[in-house]
């Protein structure tokens, strides 16, 4: 292992990533805020980036603090070239496409744990990046995606995709609010056309 964090053992980094990462003290990563393991993806090799803090959204929320999930059960996945730079469609060999294809379909294998492909926000996939799943006993990528909210009114794959992707915006929680008589009596919902 060399200092730069190359190994030829990936399982032995990661786990002492892992150990490093539960020994933090908690308090200084902000509440809003998780730290998200990073993989990249190259023609040519699965590479451990490291854990990297971004903000929350309301899928990590959910599923970390009510649904039992681990937090190093979800993972930010980037394809990128083997300097990480931005890779091209128009410059993919059949060869090297196939094995994005390959590793996004059928997921990928850290540790002896499984990653499936979750979803991916608009965002993300400017920056080539999209989120996997180790999946807690009983859970399906579809029953996640089915816990996440009612999309079966997205006419293609595209705009459910998108739609799935906004509840990996990051978002600060809100403060919880009490329901009153008079605020649920004054609360009117309308259907509005999706855009």
């Amino acid at each position: 292992s060399n200092e730069a964090g190359s190994t030829k053992y990936p399982c032995r980094l990661l786990n002492r990533m892992i150990i490093e990462r539960e020994s933090i003290d908690t308090n200084s990563t902000p509440n809003y805020c998780v730290r998200i393991p990073r993989l990249l993806l190259t023609p040519c090799q699965v590479r451990l980036l490291g854990y990297e803090t971004e903000m929350s959204n309301r899928v990590l929320r959910t599923f970390v603090q009510r649904k039992g999930f681990s937090p190093h059960s979800f993972l930010r996945l980037q394809t990128g070239d083997e300097d990480g730079k931005r890779m091209f469609f128009q410059s993919l060999s059949r060869h090297v496409e196939s094995r994005l294809k390959n590793k996004l379909i059928n997921g990928i294998s850290i540790n002896g744990r499984e990653y499936k492909f979750l979803a991916y926000s608009s965002s993300q996939l400017k920056d080539c990046s999209v989120w996997l799943v180790h999946l807690k006993k009983g859970y399906t990528v579809e029953k996640i995606r089915l816990e996440l909210g009612d999309f079966s009114a997205c006419p293609s794959a595209s705009k459910y995709a998108a739609r799935i992707g906004q509840c990996f915006s990051t978002t600060v929680q809100g403060l919880p609010s009490k329901p009153t008589k008079s605020s649920i009596s004054a609360v009117h919902h309308k259907k509005i056309e999706d855009v």
